[in-house]
Protein backbone atom coordinates (compact mmCIF):
# COMPACT_ATOMS: atom_id res chain seq x y z
CA UNK A 1 0.00 0.00 0.00
CA UNK A 2 2.67 2.41 1.37
CA UNK A 3 4.46 2.26 -2.25
CA UNK A 4 0.92 2.80 -4.28
CA UNK A 5 -0.25 5.85 -2.07
CA UNK A 6 3.38 7.63 -2.12
CA UNK A 7 3.11 8.12 -6.32
CA UNK A 8 0.46 10.41 -6.79
CA UNK A 9 0.11 9.31 -10.38
CA UNK A 10 -0.57 6.05 -9.40
CA UNK A 11 -2.73 6.75 -6.46
CA UNK A 12 -5.40 8.16 -8.73
CA UNK A 13 -5.21 4.70 -10.46
CA UNK A 14 -5.44 3.09 -6.87
CA UNK A 15 -8.65 5.36 -6.70
CA UNK A 16 -10.10 4.53 -10.50
CA UNK A 17 -9.82 1.18 -9.53
CA UNK A 18 -11.51 1.31 -6.57
CA UNK A 19 -14.50 3.40 -8.52
CA UNK A 20 -14.54 0.02 -10.34
CA UNK A 21 -14.81 -2.33 -7.68
CA UNK A 22 -17.37 -0.03 -6.44
CA UNK A 23 -19.39 -0.26 -9.66
CA UNK A 24 -19.15 -4.15 -9.68
CA UNK A 25 -20.17 -4.53 -6.26
CA UNK A 26 -23.11 -2.33 -7.12
CA UNK A 27 -24.05 -5.04 -9.50
CA UNK A 28 -23.08 -8.10 -7.69
CA UNK A 29 -26.53 -8.65 -6.60
CA UNK A 30 -27.26 -10.13 -9.76
CA UNK A 31 -24.83 -12.59 -9.25
CA UNK A 32 -25.58 -16.23 -7.73
CA UNK A 33 -25.00 -16.00 -3.72
CA UNK A 34 -23.69 -19.77 -3.95
CA UNK A 35 -22.87 -21.26 -0.47
CA UNK A 36 -22.20 -24.84 1.55
CA UNK A 37 -21.43 -25.00 5.11
CA UNK A 38 -19.24 -27.59 4.85
CA UNK A 39 -16.99 -24.27 3.18
CA UNK A 40 -17.76 -21.74 5.33
CA UNK A 41 -18.14 -23.22 8.84
CA UNK A 42 -15.51 -25.95 9.94
CA UNK A 43 -17.05 -28.88 11.85
CA UNK A 44 -17.38 -28.91 15.50
CA UNK A 45 -18.97 -31.05 17.95
CA UNK A 46 -22.81 -30.24 18.50
CA UNK A 47 -24.08 -28.34 21.15
CA UNK A 48 -26.45 -28.65 23.26
CA UNK A 49 -30.06 -27.64 23.65
CA UNK A 50 -31.28 -24.60 20.93
CA UNK A 51 -28.00 -23.55 19.78
CA UNK A 52 -27.61 -26.88 17.76
CA UNK A 53 -29.83 -25.21 15.20
CA UNK A 54 -27.40 -21.96 15.40
CA UNK A 55 -25.50 -21.28 11.64
CA UNK A 56 -25.37 -19.40 8.86
CA UNK A 57 -29.52 -19.49 8.56
CA UNK A 58 -29.69 -17.48 11.58
CA UNK A 59 -27.14 -14.99 10.44
CA UNK A 60 -29.03 -14.87 6.38
CA UNK A 61 -32.59 -14.34 9.02
CA UNK A 62 -30.34 -11.47 10.75
CA UNK A 63 -29.28 -9.96 8.12
CA UNK A 64 -32.06 -9.97 6.07
CA UNK A 65 -34.20 -8.13 8.47
CA UNK A 66 -31.07 -5.83 9.46
CA UNK A 67 -28.98 -4.56 5.94
CA UNK A 68 -30.72 -1.96 5.32
CA UNK A 69 -31.65 -0.90 1.40
CA UNK A 70 -28.27 -0.56 0.14
CA UNK A 71 -25.21 -1.91 -0.70
CA UNK A 72 -22.41 -3.32 1.68
CA UNK A 73 -18.87 -4.08 1.56
CA UNK A 74 -17.43 -6.63 3.75
CA UNK A 75 -13.98 -5.06 5.47
CA UNK A 76 -11.07 -7.43 6.12
CA UNK A 77 -7.93 -7.04 7.62
CA UNK A 78 -4.00 -7.10 9.04
CA UNK A 79 -4.94 -6.59 13.46
CA UNK A 80 -1.28 -7.91 14.29
CA UNK A 81 0.77 -4.97 12.54
CA UNK A 82 -0.46 -1.51 11.75
CA UNK A 83 1.02 1.88 10.93
CA UNK A 84 0.14 5.43 10.20
CA UNK A 85 0.27 4.65 6.74
CA UNK A 86 -2.72 1.62 7.27
CA UNK A 87 -4.44 4.40 9.51
CA UNK A 88 -4.53 6.75 6.76
CA UNK A 89 -5.47 4.30 4.09
CA UNK A 90 -8.39 2.50 5.89
CA UNK A 91 -9.71 5.98 6.78
CA UNK A 92 -9.30 6.97 3.39
CA UNK A 93 -11.54 4.03 1.94
CA UNK A 94 -14.27 4.03 4.49
CA UNK A 95 -14.74 7.67 4.26
CA UNK A 96 -15.31 7.38 0.32
CA UNK A 97 -17.06 4.29 0.43
CA UNK A 98 -19.68 5.64 2.90
CA UNK A 99 -19.55 9.01 0.78
CA UNK A 100 -21.18 6.55 -1.69
CA UNK A 101 -24.03 5.63 0.14
CA UNK A 102 -22.40 1.89 0.75
CA UNK A 103 -22.56 0.51 4.38
CA UNK A 104 -19.74 -1.99 5.74
CA UNK A 105 -19.85 -5.23 7.01
CA UNK A 106 -16.98 -6.19 9.63
CA UNK A 107 -15.79 -8.80 12.04
CA UNK A 108 -15.18 -6.43 15.20
CA UNK A 109 -11.32 -7.46 15.44
CA UNK A 110 -8.37 -5.25 16.50
CA UNK A 111 -6.04 -2.90 13.55
CA UNK A 112 -8.68 -2.59 10.38
CA UNK A 113 -11.83 -3.07 11.75
CA UNK A 114 -11.58 -1.07 14.91
CA UNK A 115 -10.39 1.64 12.58
CA UNK A 116 -13.03 1.36 10.03
CA UNK A 117 -14.88 1.21 12.96
CA UNK A 118 -14.09 4.19 15.00
CA UNK A 119 -14.67 6.40 11.92
CA UNK A 120 -18.46 5.45 10.98
CA UNK A 121 -19.06 5.86 15.12
CA UNK A 122 -17.51 9.12 14.85
CA UNK A 123 -18.42 10.39 11.78
CA UNK A 124 -21.16 8.22 9.63
CA UNK A 125 -24.14 6.77 10.31
CA UNK A 126 -23.58 3.68 12.17
CA UNK A 127 -27.31 2.92 12.36
CA UNK A 128 -27.71 2.65 8.53
CA UNK A 129 -24.21 1.85 7.73
CA UNK A 130 -22.32 -0.55 9.86
CA UNK A 131 -22.77 -4.00 10.75
CA UNK A 132 -20.77 -6.37 12.50
CA UNK A 133 -20.59 -9.74 12.93
CA UNK A 134 -18.74 -11.76 15.88
CA UNK A 135 -16.99 -15.16 16.03
CA UNK A 136 -18.90 -15.26 19.70
CA UNK A 137 -21.21 -13.94 21.88
CA UNK A 138 -20.34 -9.94 22.47
CA UNK A 139 -20.11 -10.34 25.50
CA UNK A 140 -17.61 -13.32 25.83
CA UNK A 141 -15.51 -11.77 22.74
CA UNK A 142 -15.13 -8.62 25.24
CA UNK A 143 -13.89 -10.89 27.85
CA UNK A 144 -11.66 -13.13 25.58
CA UNK A 145 -10.02 -9.10 24.96
CA UNK A 146 -9.70 -8.81 28.66
CA UNK A 147 -8.04 -12.38 29.38
CA UNK A 148 -5.70 -12.11 26.38
CA UNK A 149 -4.45 -8.74 28.00
CA UNK A 150 -4.72 -9.64 31.28
CA UNK A 151 -3.19 -13.54 31.65
CA UNK A 152 -1.87 -14.34 28.48
CA UNK A 153 -0.55 -11.45 27.05
CA UNK A 154 -1.49 -11.87 23.80
CA UNK A 155 -2.24 -8.17 23.05
CA UNK A 156 -1.61 -4.68 25.55
CA UNK A 157 -4.20 -2.85 27.68
CA UNK A 158 -4.37 0.06 25.45
CA UNK A 159 -5.97 -2.72 22.44
CA UNK A 160 -8.33 -4.36 25.14
CA UNK A 161 -9.50 -0.86 26.02
CA UNK A 162 -9.80 -0.06 22.83
CA UNK A 163 -11.05 -2.61 21.44
CA UNK A 164 -13.72 -3.00 24.81
CA UNK A 165 -14.65 0.45 24.57
CA UNK A 166 -15.90 0.58 21.21
CA UNK A 167 -18.14 -2.78 22.12
CA UNK A 168 -19.42 -1.40 25.18
CA UNK A 169 -20.46 1.94 22.82
CA UNK A 170 -22.23 0.12 20.10
CA UNK A 171 -24.05 -2.32 22.76
CA UNK A 172 -25.38 0.27 24.42
CA UNK A 173 -26.31 3.05 21.16
CA UNK A 174 -26.41 0.74 18.21
CA UNK A 175 -27.16 -2.92 19.30
CA UNK A 176 -29.25 -4.37 17.03
CA UNK A 177 -26.19 -3.96 14.46
CA UNK A 178 -24.52 -6.69 15.79
CA UNK A 179 -24.84 -10.34 14.80
CA UNK A 180 -23.43 -12.26 17.74
CA UNK A 181 -25.57 -15.68 17.93
CA UNK A 182 -22.34 -17.67 17.08
CA UNK A 183 -22.61 -21.76 16.74
CA UNK A 184 -19.41 -21.81 19.07
CA UNK A 185 -19.53 -22.26 23.02
CA UNK A 186 -18.43 -19.49 24.67
CA UNK A 187 -17.24 -21.17 27.62
CA UNK A 188 -14.77 -23.38 24.70
CA UNK A 189 -13.86 -20.28 23.02
CA UNK A 190 -12.33 -18.53 25.96
CA UNK A 191 -10.10 -21.45 27.28
CA UNK A 192 -6.81 -20.40 26.54
CA UNK A 193 -5.65 -23.31 25.43
CA UNK A 194 -8.33 -23.84 22.51
CA UNK A 195 -6.59 -22.01 19.65
CA UNK A 196 -7.84 -24.29 17.40
CA UNK A 197 -11.93 -23.72 18.56
CA UNK A 198 -10.99 -19.97 18.11
CA UNK A 199 -9.35 -20.09 14.65
CA UNK A 200 -12.09 -21.67 13.08
CA UNK A 201 -14.86 -19.56 15.35
CA UNK A 202 -13.21 -16.89 13.40
CA UNK A 203 -13.14 -17.93 10.28
CA UNK A 204 -16.95 -19.11 10.20
CA UNK A 205 -16.71 -14.93 10.74
CA UNK A 206 -15.32 -14.77 7.45
CA UNK A 207 -17.98 -16.73 5.84
CA UNK A 208 -20.62 -14.48 7.31
CA UNK A 209 -18.77 -10.87 5.78
CA UNK A 210 -18.26 -13.27 2.71
CA UNK A 211 -21.92 -13.98 2.50
CA UNK A 212 -23.45 -10.62 4.00
CA UNK A 213 -20.98 -8.22 1.70
CA UNK A 214 -21.65 -7.09 -1.80
CA UNK A 215 -18.08 -7.15 -2.44
CA UNK A 216 -14.89 -7.24 -0.30
CA UNK A 217 -12.27 -4.83 0.60
CA UNK A 218 -9.11 -6.68 2.07
CA UNK A 219 -6.23 -5.12 3.65
CA UNK A 220 -3.86 -7.69 3.70
CA UNK A 221 -0.52 -6.94 5.76
CA UNK A 222 2.09 -9.64 5.47
CA UNK A 223 -0.06 -12.00 3.77
CA UNK A 224 -2.45 -12.39 6.60
CA UNK A 225 -3.60 -15.74 6.18
CA UNK A 226 -7.14 -14.91 8.22
CA UNK A 227 -7.72 -12.14 5.76
CA UNK A 228 -6.34 -14.59 3.02
CA UNK A 229 -8.76 -17.12 4.48
CA UNK A 230 -12.09 -14.00 3.91
CA UNK A 231 -10.81 -13.45 0.47
CA UNK A 232 -10.89 -16.99 -0.65
CA UNK A 233 -14.52 -17.58 1.08
CA UNK A 234 -15.40 -14.14 -1.64
CA UNK A 235 -13.77 -15.46 -4.73
CA UNK A 236 -16.06 -18.60 -3.87
CA UNK A 237 -19.16 -16.40 -3.84
CA UNK A 238 -17.74 -14.69 -7.16
CA UNK A 239 -18.33 -11.68 -6.10
CA UNK A 240 -15.44 -8.27 -6.22
CA UNK A 241 -12.86 -7.83 -4.33
CA UNK A 242 -10.48 -5.19 -3.70
CA UNK A 243 -7.05 -6.10 -2.22
CA UNK A 244 -4.47 -3.87 -1.16
CA UNK A 245 -1.31 -5.32 -0.11
CA UNK A 246 1.43 -4.35 2.10
CA UNK A 247 4.56 -5.61 3.80
CA UNK A 248 5.40 -4.19 7.38
CA UNK A 249 8.53 -5.18 8.87
CA UNK A 250 7.73 -5.87 12.54
CA UNK A 251 10.57 -4.31 14.10
CA UNK A 252 9.65 -1.24 12.27
CA UNK A 253 9.65 1.70 14.90
CA UNK A 254 6.82 3.06 12.39
CA UNK A 255 4.32 0.04 14.26
CA UNK A 256 1.81 1.20 16.44
CA UNK A 257 0.94 -1.33 19.38
CA UNK A 258 0.01 1.65 21.89
CA UNK A 259 -3.91 1.94 20.48
CA UNK A 260 -3.46 5.48 22.41
CA UNK A 261 -1.74 6.70 19.87
CA UNK A 262 -3.49 5.75 17.06
CA UNK A 263 -4.27 8.92 14.95
CA UNK A 264 -7.10 8.92 12.41
CA UNK A 265 -6.55 12.18 10.46
CA UNK A 266 -9.18 14.91 11.34
CA UNK A 267 -11.29 12.84 12.58
CA UNK A 268 -14.57 14.25 14.20
CA UNK A 269 -14.71 14.82 17.98
CA UNK A 270 -18.32 13.70 17.86
CA UNK A 271 -19.13 10.12 19.66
Amino acid sequence: MASVIENKREEINLWDILNNFLDKTRSSRTKLRKYKESVYFEATQPLSGERETIGLDTFINWWENNKQDNYWVGISGSWRTINQNLIDNVTKTIRYITSEGIGILTGGALGVDYIATEVILREGNAKEQLRIALPINRYAYMEHFTNSAIQTHTINRTQQDSLTDQMKQIDECYPEIIFDESYYNEVEFLKPENYMYREKSYHSRNGLIAYGCDGLIAFRINNSQGVKDAINKVKFMQKPIFILNDLINKNDKSIINDYELIDIPNLSEKK
